[in-house]
């Protein structure tokens, strides 16, 4: 039997990663689970204690502790499994009189226990939290306070924002923060703004008695505990007077004192003993466990936060939509915002929605596209709003700058285009700001992400962009300043105009060039004696193909200090822009001749500096088609090489790469990057959908009703099902296949795949569906159903 040491000693345990080694306190046994407590502030007067239920203890160890009748100390726990408990700190005065600590007994305030279960949901939970503690930590007896956590009640699971256990009783706490006037119609509240919300008054009254009634069952000392609900507001202004009952029941941050009041007509003290006990009981009855943080937002799952800085009020996630499709999900948290300010925070929210959704109508090429519409998350009372937009991917700008191999053409067709871009932008209004161009107002190299368009790049950040006739951010900025900024913006948002935009373009211009960012990595100032600082000198080896003077005296104009200095938009920017792109020569060809890469390629052979080819997949009339397996990270696309790029099917290929970025859908084949310039190395790049074509499969088809122990009628259905669904997609999105048959039709592990967009037709891409379009004998009638 093993020996109990009986003098203390240090241990070390871990629990979630971080690794505690503490003096070791003592174990009672209780049902196999041991309780340890190890003290973590000895000079504390109060002395809390950390709680944890540790299992896997020898069982002659509780033998031995059992029989011993004693509390005995551990010098080496074995190997445990520690959950954490609900009861995380619990008092270490020890009791006198009726139960009541001597501290307590006496008056002397106790810090509040708050055992924090859950991550909070909004900052208004978080602000009231905080309130509720420093405010129970100055009053007189133990409290402790509950955050974020479920109660478990029969088969329903209930969210509880704070639960309030102390000398005055319990209390089920719901955080509020609309404001304003507020009055109810049956079981709703209207709210000032209009919009309804379930009676909170009586969902937490509900919630008090079925907690009243659990505590009851759990043990008759606890029969007589007081249990009320409770409603608290975070904004001053709230109104209740249009509300029957809200009186005694609805509390401000400033009337905590009232909140935690007992009943006058009954005696609903709590002896600290009790509280205690209250506490004990939630936790080993599993009443109480911690809330999830959020999961799914509308259709899309939550897979991580975004590290990295963010506008007021919002987070960021990376997210799946229902078919597995990545997407970026902005969440605004308005709930802590003050009432007064509410309505220009909400304004704030909606303005990188508003500016991509306008892009997105007036149909402008080359930026992140918006996914679903900003709405208010369901049941959180018009605290929290979102929206989702495609997930860019690809290397960014600044990810480019890193390859000094990158050439200087290439640089100066990136930002030609990208001034292209901006000069769309800027010309882009809203049926609500005809009066007002858009503006980005935040253009930096992390914003761009290459080689992911036919415009060669998506532009991303319209964190901040408004119309320039109007702002959201009227105050300070509500970013530091970057270099990219143009210097104007240090006096706020409301000051930025499309020259801003001119000013980050040539701060960009001059970084692609030279590697570097001019003026010491800050905004452009003067110096003192009140000149503009000189813009650090272009080398000619930083622009190989033409005059770096000329360029330098572009750059030095679009970056002044004084924004009337500056080009008044990019279109003059371009004249110049242009003019400087190196002139084909008439040997251009023939010396690029014997240079000319000879398709079809060897397995082996190198289609891209980070591309090898794996296989030749198919050559057909117009096009290579490559397994390539991308070297970086081993995985596989099918890269298409057109035999003769001719600006037609240069056109045809970027219309084909535009259609597929409308479509997400796990049945769908994913693309990946499209170029549409004559002498790529590849001109459109896709998922590699691994299986084989229904031409081949339907050879083999009774053997694959046999594999898969099914019936050729299930088989079939679960193919069409699948087929149909991904059809339902295309064409709520507009698009038209045009060339549906059994080569297009992949059957790979997962199910069945539509490839092969080279005919598909959208209104997007603007051009009229052919006579005769697919594949004889699945050509519809109206399509030149004939074989002709």
């Amino acid at each position: 039997m093993t020996t109990l040491p009986s003098s203390r000693t240090t241990t070390t345990v871990s629990l979630s990663r971080t690794v505690i080694s503490q003096s070791c306190g003592s174990f009672r046994p209780a049902s196999g689970i041991v309780t340890l407590y190890m003290q973590t502030t000895p000079s504390s007067t109060v002395g809390l204690y950390p709680h944890f239920q540790l299992q896997g203890i020898p069982t002659e160890w509780a033998k031995t502790d059992s029989r011993c009748g004693s509390i005995l100390p551990m010098a080496s726990p074995p190997a445990l499994t520690i959950r954490p408990s609900c009861c995380t700190m619990l008092p270490r005065c020890r009791t006198s009189g009726r139960g009541r600590t001597r501290a307590a007994a006496g008056g002397v305030p106790m810090p509040c226990k708050h055992l924090r279960l859950g991550e909070f949901v909004t900052d208004g939970e978080r602000l009231a939290a905080e309130a509720v503690h420093e405010f129970l930590s100055a009053q007189a007896g133990d409290w402790f306070l509950l955050t974020n956590g479920v109660l478990s009640m029969a088969r329903q699971q209930r969210e509880i924002d704070q639960l309030l256990v102390g000398p005055s009783g319990v209390f089920v706490v719901d955080v509020k923060s609309f404001g304003g006037a507020v009055r109810a119609e049956g079981d709703r509240w209207i709210l000032a703004d209009g919009s309804s919300r379930r009676d909170p008054l009586g969902e937490v009254g509900h919630l008090a008695g079925q907690l009243k009634g659990r505590l009851a069952q759990f043990s008759a000392s606890l029969s007589r505990v007081w249990v009320e609900g409770r409603v608290l507001f975070t904004a001053d202004d709230v109104d209740l007077s249009g509300v029957p009952g809200a009186a005694g029941k609805c509390f401000r941050l400033t009337e905590l004192a009232r909140l935690i009041a007992g009943p006058q007509h009954v005696d609903s003290r709590l002896s600290a003993s009790l509280a205690e006990q209250v506490v004990r009981a939630l936790d080993s009855a599993a009443y109480v466990r911690a809330r999830q943080s959020w999961k799914t937002l509308g259709e899309y799952a939550l897979v991580e936060p975004l590290a990295g800085p963010e506008t007021p009020n919002r987070r960021s996630y990376r997210a799946r939509d229902r078919h597995g499709e990545p997407a970026l999900v902005r969440l605004y948290d308005l709930s802590a915002v003050p009432a007064s300010q509410r309505k220009r925070a909400l304004a704030q929210a909606r303005s990188e929605y508003e500016a991509l959704d306008a892009l997105g109508k007036a149909r402008v090429p080359g930026t992140v596209r918006v996914r679903t519409p900003f709405a208010e998350v369901p049941d959180m009372g018009g605290e929290l709003f979102y929206f989702a937009l495609e997930q860019p991917t690809g290397a960014t700008l600044a990810d480019r700058l890193a390859n000094p191999d990158w050439p200087a053409e290439a640089r100066l067709e990136t930002m030609v285009g990208l001034c292209r871009l901006l000069a769309r932008i800027h010309e882009t209004t809203t049926p609500e700001r005809a009066h007002g161009t858009l503006v980005h107002r935040r253009l930096h190299s992390d914003a761009i992400f290459l080689g992911a368009t036919p415009e060669g790049f998506v532009l991303t950040g319209f964190d901040v962009a408004r119309a320039t006739a109007e702002t959201a951010y009227p105050g300070a900025l509500p970013f530091p300043l970057t270099a990219y900024d143009a210097p104007e913006l240090g006096e706020g948002l409301s000051r930025a105009s499309t020259r801003s935009d001119v000013y980050s373009v040539g701060i960009l211009v001059y970084q692609v060039f030279t590697g570097e960012l001019p003026f010491g990595g800050q905004p452009r100032s003067r110096a003192d004696d009140g000149e503009p600082l000189p813009l650090p000198p272009l080398r000619p080896e930083h622009v190989p193909f033409g005059d770096a003077e000329e360029l330098a005296a572009l750059l030095d104009m679009m970056t002044a200090v004084d924004p009337s200095d500056r080009p008044e938009n990019l279109s003059e920017v371009l004249v110049l822009l242009d003019a400087m792109q190196p002139p084909p020569t008439d040997d251009s060809a023939e010396k690029a001749a014997p240079d000319a890469v000879r398709h079809p390629l060897p397995a082996g052979a190198l289609l891209a500096p980070s591309l090898r080819v794996e296989r030749l997949v198919g050559r057909g009339s117009t096009a290579w088609t490559y397994l390539v397996v991308e070297e970086s990270s081993g995985r596989e696309w099918v890269a298409k090489v057109l035999r003769e790029p001719t600006p037609d099917r240069l056109a045809s290929i970027g219309r084909e790469f535009g259609i597929l970025r409308l479509l997400h859908h796990p049945a769908i084949v994913g693309v990946v990057e499209v170029s549409c310039r004559e002498n790529a190395p590849y001109h459109l790049l896709l998922e590699h959908c691994r299986g084989r074509a229904f031409a081949e499969v339907f050879d083999e088809f009774p053997a694959l009703v046999e594999q898969q122990s099914t019936t050729p009628v299930e088989l079939v259905h679960a193919w069409a099902d699948v087929i149909l669904e991904a059809l339902g997609e295309m064409h709520r999105s507009g698009v038209l296949h045009r060339d549906l048959s059994p080569g297009n039709l992949v059957l790979t592990e997962s199910g069945p795949k539509i490839v092969d967009f080279g005919l598909a037709w959208a209104p997007i891409v603007g051009d009229e569906p052919a006579a005769a379009l697919g594949t004889f004998p699945y050509r519809p009638p109206e399509c030149g159903g004939g074989r002709g």
